[in-house]
């Protein structure tokens, strides 16, 4: 985040996890996607992700030495495009309690989501997470455990550590959430949870 800001430019920093697999985060710069560079050379990509400001990846390793050469002609290619045109736009303020399969019912009703369309989005004031976990097999996902009326509610970054937001999470500090609800299955088990676009 410090590289990205000092030279308002993309960066992307990556190494070899235990696997032999080349590993990396990419934080942006000057206003630029992450999400889009990639997305313009997925093909040397095994996985990728994130949102416009951050994000991760895993590169295949006859990629790892011209990736960035990739990832420059995309930029030049997307010129304006490659540029985060619109600052998102919430929907409606919601409490942790409003987390329900109630919500995400009534929120399947207005599928399928797309352009012109957008999957609908929630702000959540003044909210503090008991639990702050990385999760995957090199820690690349981010997740935020918070305290409701009716249990734990869940809130995930994939491709996302504490750094990748506008404000960092802390467990003695509340701040805004802003993301989506949505109704997952993992392990052949059902429950709700909150996708982070960004802590403010």
């Amino acid at each position: 985040s410090k590289l990205a800001e000092e030279h308002n430019k993309p960066v992307f920093i990556w190494g070899k996890d235990g696997n032999g697999v080349y590993k990396g985060s990419c934080r942006s710069g000057g206003g630029i996607s992450v999400v889009a560079l990639m997305r313009g050379a997925s093909e040397v990509f095994l996985e990728h992700g994130g949102h416009h400001g951050a994000g991760g990846f895993s590169i295949k390793n006859e990629n790892i030495f011209d990736f960035g050469e990739n990832l420059n002609k995309v930029f030049t290619t997307l010129g304006e495009k490659a540029k985060v045109e619109e600052e998102f736009m919430v929907d409606e303020l919601l409490s942790l309690d409003d987390v329900t399969y109630r919500l995400t019912d009534e929120l399947a009703l207005l599928a399928p989501y797309g352009q012109g369309n957008q999957k609908p989005l929630f702000g959540f004031k003044n909210v503090t997470p008991r639990r702050i976990d990385l999760f995957g097999k090199t820690k690349e996902h981010l997740k935020l455990t918070f305290e409701g009326v009716n249990g734990p509610v869940e809130a995930i970054a994939f491709f996302a550590v504490e750094d990748s937001f506008t404000k960092t999470p802390s467990l003695d500090t509340s701040h805004t959430l802003i993301g989506h609800v949505e109704k997952s299955f993992f392990a052949g088990r059902q429950q709700l949870r909150i996708m982070i676009i960004d802590i403010i």
